[in-house]
């Protein structure tokens, strides 16, 4: 059974011009590496919300 939060948006990130093929976490689980079609790699600081 899903949790209270199941289907909730939290937070949206905007950066990429085009469709995002690709995302890699860092173990923590605090930055993500997104990697698009508009040929741009952006990495996210989740602590920040940027």
């Amino acid at each position: 059974m899903a949790g209270p939060r199941a289907g909730r948006l939290l937070r949206t990130f905007s950066g990429h011009k085009r469709s995002v093929f690709s995302v890699a976490f860092s173990p923590d689980g605090r930055l993500a590496l997104s990697g698009s079609e508009d040929e741009t790699l952006k990495l996210w600081d989740f602590g920040l919300g940027r």
